[in-house]
């Protein structure tokens, strides 16, 4: 919670929150995403070391028109969800770069992207309504909730435990705009 991360122009400007002060100004501008810890940051398809503003990876995909960033809270993965029709979901490990994995086959756009806080389950919101949870680390699909509202543009887990001790996931509950 000390960076904020902005797109500025052709830029990133990453901000001390508590100063309001520049920290770094990095040479790539899009979609961003960054992790919990505040150690990583993607920019489209390249990925930074937080705070010196080093470009260490890219991603193994053109993710140019991304719907949503997601970083799981442990710092390991990164969901990117691609637009423009291809409506598909691409994970990767966030260290090496390597793609884990590809949700793919959607007719409608993945439009919101979140991590469960134990980085366990990873959710998808729909452009025409809809949620699906999947396990972070292989993609297989648990369940689809089906909802009155279109366009789920944001997800957000809550940081509680699950309501029954004996699911293992410990996933809390998921919030939907």
């Amino acid at each position: 919670g000390n960076m904020l991360a902005a797109g500025c122009g052709e830029k990133t400007c990453l901000y001390d929150v508590s100063s309001g002060d520049l920290i770094t100004s990095l040479g790539a501008s899009g979609d961003l995403g960054l992790s919990a810890d505040g150690s990583l940051l993607a920019v489209n398809e390249s990925i930074w070391r937080l705070p010196e503003g080093v470009m260490f990876n890219k991603v193994d995909a053109y993710l140019d028109h991304t719907n949503d960033y997601a970083f799981s809270p442990d710092g390991s993965m990164i969901a990117a969800a691609r637009g423009l029709s291809n409506g598909d979901v691409l994970v990767f490990d966030a260290v090496s770069g390597d793609q884990m994995y590809v949700l793919e086959g959607y007719e409608e756009d993945v439009a919101s992207l979140a991590f469960s806080p134990n980085s366990e389950l990873l959710a998808l919101g729909f452009e025409e309504g809809g949620i699906e949870m999947h396990t972070a680390l292989d993609g297989a699909l648990l369940f689809a909730i089906q909802t009155d509202e279109t366009d789920i543009s944001r997800l957000a887990f809550s940081p509680d435990h699950a309501a029954n001790p004996e699911q293992s996931w410990g996933g809390g509950t998921i919030l939907a705009a």
